[in-house]
């Protein structure tokens, strides 16, 4: 993830940040990298909301 599209989340970012091996990996694996992602970032926004 380049520097201009990052949220100022660290733990968000991370996560998004797993997109970028998707290139390299067949598309059968692609599934397990979004659930991934979409579970870090409900934990991020769960966080938010008790902030």
């Amino acid at each position: 993830m380049s520097a201009d599209h990052e949220t100022g989340l660290a733990r968000l970012d991370a996560a998004v940040r797993g997109l970028d091996a998707l290139d390299e990996r067949p598309v059968d694996q692609h599934p397990p990298v979004f659930d991934e992602i979409h579970h870090a970032m409900r934990e991020v926004l769960a966080g938010a909301h008790d902030a």
